[in-house]
């Protein structure tokens, strides 16, 4: 009896995983689509997803375990590729890890090319098994969070954030094409930020370039190159210090905010606990952030805690974006 089925799958060509459905014909796939069941992309998909069928059926796609037995290497050198099967390729990697890591764990290193999310745990645990700090995972071009990923470590403990498109009225984009075919989930944001705009949320691009999605924009700025800091900055520097806007409840329970910070910019911490110090306005003194029955940390001032001064995270920062004007920033 001759197949025709739609099977649901996920892409794996970069790191957004999108729902897709695959047209299989008597045991040959003929085409992927977008699946509308899934909420990522809500049935649309990029161009190299649809490649897919392509990457499949490539003539010169390696499907099997290569080893060298050329030892020389160099232009031009033939590496004398020879099959192996599944079975040696794991014992031989076994042995030569095992080798390197009882020489030295540093001489490992590790590195890939960004697909699909599920190999980065992989990766992690794996280095980390050998003891080695040496892996890298490169970017995915324009859909790499880049920078992004730095800041979404360091706020919530995550590699990935997400504007939540739905709710947002006004988006400033640095630099990244969100709304152009770029940045993480990019086909599912075109479709968000297209719906985003047409209800009235105003989107302004800072970018040197008039790129895609600047042209597309209501408000191009075109700053200098490496300037986008400075202009991020400044505008943290009015709303914090100028206009005074900020979710000061949300800082002191949830961030760091209310962290004493010593002159070395390290945290004071409990000499017992080793915990780090807020300032309690309530009993006038230091305690760990996380004592029971305290009161609301404060996020200003300056204070002395055993002869050190120190000020909250929340104060350091204050402090530190006061030299970015929007003067400046204008220049």
């Amino acid at each position: 009896m001759p197949e025709d089925l739609w099977i649901p799958s996920a892409c794996n060509l970069c790191y957004s995983n999108c729902g897709i459905k695959v047209h299989r014909v008597d045991g040959t796939v003929v085409k992927i689509e977008g699946n509308t069941d899934n909420p990522v992309p809500a049935g649309r998909i990029c161009g190299k997803g649809q490649a897919g069928v392509m990457l499949l059926y490539d003539p010169d796609r390696v499907n099997y375990p290569l080893k060298r037995t050329n030892p020389q290497k160099g232009i031009g050198i033939d590496p004398q590729w020879q099959q192996i099967s599944w079975e040696e390729a794991q014992d031989l990697l076994t042995e030569k890890m095992g080798q390197a890591m009882a020489r030295d764990p540093r001489s490992i290193i590790f590195n890939m090319s960004a697909v699909d999310a599920w190999p980065f745990g992989f990766v992690f645990g794996l280095m980390a098994s050998f003891k080695t700090p040496n892996w890298c995972i490169s970017g995915a071009g324009s859909h790499c969070g880049n920078g992004e990923h730095v800041m979404a470590a360091v706020l919530h403990a995550a590699i990935q954030t997400q504007v939540d498109y739905d709710l947002c009225n006004y988006l400033l984009v640095f630099g990244c094409g969100s709304g152009s075919g770029a940045y993480y989930n990019a086909t599912l944001s075109l479709q968000k930020i297209a719906e985003a705009k047409s209800r009235g949320m105003r989107i302004v691009v800072f970018d040197p370039l008039l790129s895609p999605s600047a042209e597309r924009a209501d408000e191009w700025v075109p700053i200098k190159p490496g300037t986008d800091a400075y202009a991020a900055l400044a505008m943290m520097n009015v709303l914090i210090n100028e206009l005074g806007l900020c979710d000061a409840e949300h800082i002191a329970r949830h961030t760091n905010g209310p962290y004493l910070i010593g002159p070395d910019g390290k945290y004071i911490r409990d000499k017992e606990s080793k915990k780090p110090l807020v300032w309690d306005p309530a009993i006038g003194q230091a305690r760990p952030f996380d004592a029971e029955g305290a009161g609301e940390p404060t996020l200003l001032g300056s204070y002395t805690v055993e002869g050190v001064a120190c000020r909250p995270a929340f104060q350091v920062l204050k402090d530190h974006v006061r030299q970015y004007t929007p003067e400046g920033a204008e220049k």
